[in-house]
């Protein structure tokens, strides 16, 4: 929320964000402060959620969804069955209209096109910045292993400052090669 401070008009926002900041709670503060967000979320995190159970969606074919809308704080949750069970949260999109994905059918043994709800799609599309940089720690990640608990979380802020510096970088400088 501290973070969101310094946006003048937060009607003409949206935030996206990952699983480990969304919660219910989060959406409808978010809600009041009329930001517009939307994110992957855990099911626990969901109050009173009535949507179908992981196990049971993933017996379905791929594109399968199930949503729920809670009025009283204007928040959609939908799961969609891609490779696993994904769950959205959020408190300004909405599910139609329902877009064609292309995925691989290990079965089929080709590529098919499944149902995808519109905010699936969005969220795709906005959330490139945080996976890339996900992508690129997990690929170039310090390999030195040491007994301190402190390590890893110091190793993983150098890697994540290598990768931005290298990302800024690009953004400069292209693909030029420079020594």
């Amino acid at each position: 929320m501290q973070l969101l401070h310094v946006v003048p008009n937060p009607q003409d926002h949206a935030v996206y964000f990952d699983i480990f900041f969304t919660s219910h709670k989060l959406l409808i503060k978010l809600r009041q402060c009329q930001f517009h967000a939307t994110g992957t979320i855990r099911e626990p995190r969901l109050i009173s959620s009535q949507l179908e159970s992981s196990q049971s969606l993933q017996k379905k074919e791929h594109g399968a969804y199930d949503s729920q809308f809670v009025k009283r704080n204007e928040v959609l949750a939908v799961k969609w069955n891609d490779n696993s069970v994904v769950t959205l949260a959020t408190n300004f999109q909405a599910i139609e209209p329902v877009l064609a994905a292309k995925r691989f059918s290990r079965t089929d043994r080709k590529v098919v096109s499944i149902t995808q709800p519109n905010l699936i799609a969005s969220y795709n599309a906005h959330m490139g910045g945080v996976d890339l940089l996900d992508s690129f720690v997990a690929k170039y990640r310090i390999a030195v292993k040491r007994k301190k608990w402190w390590w890893p979380l110091f190793t993983n802020y150098v890697d994540v400052a290598l990768c931005n510096a290298w990302h800024f970088h690009r953004l400069i400088h292209g693909n030029e090669v420079t020594i």
